[in-house]
């Protein structure tokens, strides 16, 4: 009996209903095999006492079987534990099924475990070291059950990666995990490939390539007659990257509708859909005119009376801001056709504003940068300044170091002000840059 054929595993009832079914001409291995998946299926929905209920008698009929029920047992235990947030207790289970699978030649079971076993280090080098460990075996075997794994454990690395900062080295995986789905033929497999390496795109910055790829999602959808929140909310991202605020916040309404109908993601990503809502709150009928105070600015942070940080203005906040009473403007993104103004710089001073562009490269900000950032700002004495760049990151992590160093922010403030923003943690190349800016005057 080939038991995976017997699972759905988006309605763990239905499985359950199945496996019970066929228990009813099971016998010997292949029943206990059998009552390790209606386990799974209790792990599934949260049902964990039952799941390990039946795992516990499962395990009191093993004295004489053979590895095949024994290593489902482990794993499926393993998976209840991990599911219910107990992953030390899952790795203990997982690696004793890699070990007996791998002995008796169970190659797909093994290639399970250490897919497994990687989940439970997910966003750290084990979970790396365990996924090439499976595709190694993967790759090198005839198991149908092992080569079907190839693609999620791709997948996964490429989201491990990500978490990490290593966003080249992901896109690379993303890629290929896109290519193993394809050859497979699974649809909405195919469609959460191509949007991770959109996703991948966008934290590259390589906007442009990530909006185009949603959009032909978008268009995908359309097609079959279903939406996304997921390709919702990239393409609101990537638009408002792009400095095309009023196309975002539509995007941002409809990412925030549909995602707010996901259970999961109410459950797991409070804060993320609570920044869609605030986003889509800007979206109404005559957005474009909705769009021009300087407070419409994507990711506008009002600082205090004299300062205030921001991503990219569009000509008519910017006007906005000289009607606003803003003297100073400092421009810290490189210029960029698809999302800078023309001639800034032309705009805002005949506007009777001070204008300074201090270009700072995303891939390799400087020390120097900062330096002509601090000397800039105090030349602007008690100019209300209007400090930007492309999404607001620069602009809120320089003036984050600029007050704790000259304004008496702890280090705990200058964090709170830039995390809500971003987080450098997300991108390690920040992360250094703001640490050696930090040693430098903490010396």
């Amino acid at each position: 009996m080939d038991i995976d054929v017997l699972w759905e595993y988006g309605d763990p009832q239905l499985s359950e209903e199945r496996f019970r079914e066929a228990l009813g001409s099971a016998e010997g291995e292949e029943r206990l095999e059998l009552l390790t998946q209606i386990a799974r299926t209790f792990g599934l929905r949260g049902r964990f006492a039952e799941a390990h209920e039946m795992l516990n008698g499962v395990e009191r009929e093993l004295g004489g079987a053979g590895p095949k029920p024994r290593v489902r047992c482990q794993l499926e235990r393993g998976r209840a534990f991990n599911s219910a947030g107990q992953p030390e207790h899952a790795r203990e289970l997982f690696t004793q099924a890699w070990e007996l699978a791998r002995q008796a030649g169970l190659e797909g079971l093994a290639v399970d475990a250490a897919h497994m076993l990687a989940i439970t280090w997910s966003g750290k080098p084990e979970a790396i070291e365990w996924n090439q460990r499976g595709l190694a075996l993967a790759r090198a075997s005839q198991d149908a059950r092992a080569r079907g794994l190839i693609p999620a454990m791709l997948n996964n690395t490429a989201w491990d990666l990500h978490s990490m900062g290593h966003f080249d080295e992901a896109l690379v995986l993303f890629k290929e995990a896109q290519a193993e789905w394809s050859a497979r033929g699974g649809l909405e497999q195919i469609r959460i490939a191509k949007w991770s390496v959109g996703r991948c795109l966008r934290s590259l910055g390589r906007y442009s390539e990530a909006l185009d790829l949603q959009q032909a999602l978008e268009a995908e959808h359309i097609a079959s007659g279903s939406v996304d929140g997921y390709v919702f909310e990239e393409l609101a991202e990537n638009l408002a990257a792009l400095g095309r605020t009023a196309e975002a916040c539509a995007y941002f309404a409809q990412a925030a509708a549909e995602l707010s109908k996901d259970e999961w993601f109410i459950k797991n990503e409070a804060k993320r859909l609570a920044r869609l809502k605030k986003l889509a709150r800007a979206f109404v009928p005559g957005v474009e005119e909705k769009m021009t105070g300087v407070d419409q600015i994507y990711n506008y942070r009002q600082v205090d009376e004299r300062v205030s940080t921001a991503g990219q203005p569009n000509a008519e906040q910017l006007q906005a801001a000289a009607r606003e009473g803003f003297e100073t403007v400092i421009n810290l993104a490189t210029f960029n056709p698809e999302y800078s103004l023309e001639d800034e710089a032309g705009l805002v001073r005949s506007l009777g504003l001070r204008y300074e562009h201090i270009p700072v490269e995303w891939e390799r900000p400087l020390v120097s940068d900062f330096e002509t950032f601090e000397r800039v700002l105090k030349q602007a004495g008690t100019d209300r300044t209007l400090v930007h760049c492309a999404a607001n990151f620069r602009a809120s992590a320089f003036y984050a170091l600029y007050a704790q160093k000259n304004l008496g922010w702890s280090e705990s403030q200058a964090e709170t002000f830039r995390n809500s923003v971003w987080a450098g943690s997300d991108y390690p190349v920040w992360e250094k840059f703001i640490e050696t800016i930090r040693a430098g005057f903490k010396g």
